[in-house]
């Protein structure tokens, strides 16, 4: 039995009916595709999701995010491509999902910073995505993975790819930075759609009046002249301006 707050994502295709099948009896509420067929299922406080429409196109936001309804059918209308969904939220503040379904294929993705996390399986013959890895495992009958509770009690960077498992088996991980695209087929891939920037302490600032504490507090000014002259003892790092998301990269892994 499902509980607490979640949610599914189905591929446009006839094997996200029999998987949608599995799912809905734990699921209150139930998103449909352009096409008809069941998209996003589970349950999840109206005030954390929102749903636009363009055409056949539709993209759902689910977190904290102040977009509305009709602001966000605006960006989907200049998309083409679930490919370039990316630009639909660029600049958008907050911490949410990011789910889009244009021409037959699905876009899900969380935060460069795995606070939001996506998983996927095969379920009924197709692949599914879920925020839940708990959702996905006991719907495949799935066993617990004893070895991912045991490596993550080492110290970090210990047996890397070990860590981006699930605790459940046959149920993965997709690593922050990239998205899981669901084709209509019910085959899968991960996709980078982001590239974190590495700063180095110590560097030289281009605006010194941005400089911020590790904690990503401001600093007030006599800190702020401190560490122009000694930026590597204080343990602050200039902080740049805010990148917009690269464009889609084509380092896929297929599932």
């Amino acid at each position: 039995m499902v509980s607490g707050l979640w949610f599914a994502v189905l591929p446009d295709g006839e094997a996200g009916r029999a998987a949608a099948r599995q799912l809905s009896p734990h699921a209150p509420t139930v998103l449909t595709h352009g096409s008809g067929r069941p998209w996003v299922l589970g349950t999840w406080p109206q005030e954390q999701m929102t749903v636009a429409a363009a055409g056949t196109a539709r993209m759902a936001v689910i977190g904290r995010c102040p977009v509305t309804a009709a602001e966000l059918s605006a960006r989907l209308a200049r998309v083409r491509d679930v490919e370039e969904s990316v630009r639909a939220v660029a600049e958008l503040p907050g911490c949410f999902h990011v789910i889009v379904t244009i021409g037959g294929r699905v876009r899900v993705r969380g935060t460069a910073t795995a606070v939001r996390r996506v998983f996927y399986t095969r379920l009924g013959g197709t692949t599914v995505a879920a925020d839940r890895c708990d959702v996905l495992g006991p719907a495949v009958g799935a066993g617990v993975d004893e070895q991912v509770p045991a490596a993550r009690l080492l110290p970090p960077g210990v047996l890397h790819e070990l860590e981006k498992r699930s605790v459940w088996q046959g149920v993965t991980g997709v690593p922050a930075d990239h998205c899981l695209v669901l084709e209509s087929d019910g085959h899968a891939a991960t996709r980078r759609w982001w590239r974190r920037v590495r700063l180095v302490a110590g560097q030289r600032c281009r605006e010194p009046d941005r400089l911020v504490a590790p904690t990503g507090r401001s600093l007030p000014s006599r800190t702020r002249r401190c560490n122009r002259r000694w930026p590597a003892r204080s343990g602050c790092v200039p902080q740049p301006p805010t990148p917009s998301p690269p464009k889609e990269c084509d380092d896929s892994r297929s599932a």
